[in-house]
């Protein structure tokens, strides 16, 4: 999963200019609870925006990751009450998002695995084989076992472990925390879901406890 901020950078850019700073002599943007959401496109991928009930919700349509399924998403208070936002109040397919903190914790569990075992193979060491000629013409194969340092062992971790624990690092950086978004204000995240194989599309909704249900048509697996 690297690290993609232009998302981020995308989505706040287009935020302003379709609800924070409307031109004055504009008319007030319309709620679209149902139907087709609104479509932008932002570095040749699908932005959808619905508007219903003073909040606006973007979603980035395509997964930036499939192991597990991650939104770019966001959401921006246009009503005049504060409201508390979650990943809890993402569904994709009736899947509840998944917690980003054991999302996290589970890529540092196999990283911390995958260096374990990386160092145990380094540990045992490395076998040679050379050849000497002897002077009656003779030849024979000499196997020669070399121990690794401790260098070696530990470069071997955290090579085995990098990947994933860069991918955790990202997670924790970029994943959509609890937030209370005040009037005009806005906030950016990603959300997380399990993976769902063999089902190329899925609907992905964001409810407000008690409020409507806003429906986001996403890919779920590649073409």
């Amino acid at each position: 999963m690297p690290n993609r901020p232009w998302v981020f950078c995308a989505l706040l850019c287009v935020l302003p200019f379709e609800v924070l700073c409307p031109a004055q002599s504009a008319p007030p943007l319309q709620e679209n609870c149902s139907g087709e959401p609104k479509s932008f496109w932002v570095d040749g991928r699908p932005l959808l925006m619905r508007l219903c009930g003073g909040v606006a919700v973007f979603v980035i349509a395509e997964p930036l990751d499939r192991n597990p399924l991650a939104y770019a998403v966001a959401i921006r208070n246009v009503s005049k009450q504060p409201i508390d936002i979650h990943p809890g109040l993402f569904t994709l397919m009736d899947r509840r998002a998944l917690d980003p903190r054991r999302v996290s914790a589970h890529m540092r569990k196999r990283a911390a695995w995958a260096a374990a075992f990386a160092g145990m193979g380094e540990s045992l060491g490395h076998n040679s084989h050379s050849t000497v000629y002897g002077t009656d013409g003779s030849i024979a194969t000499v196997d020669t076992h070399t121990q690794a340092s401790s260098a070696e062992i530990d470069a071997a971790e955290k090579r085995a472990a990098g990947p994933l624990r860069r991918r955790a690092n990202v997670v924790e950086s970029q994943a959509l925390k609890r937030n209370t978004v005040f009037p005009g204000g806005a906030v950016v995240g990603m959300v997380y879901f399990q993976r769902i194989k063999k089902l190329p599309d899925g609907r992905l909704r964001f409810a407000e406890p008690g409020g409507p249900v806003l429906e986001f048509p996403v890919r779920l697996n590649a073409k």
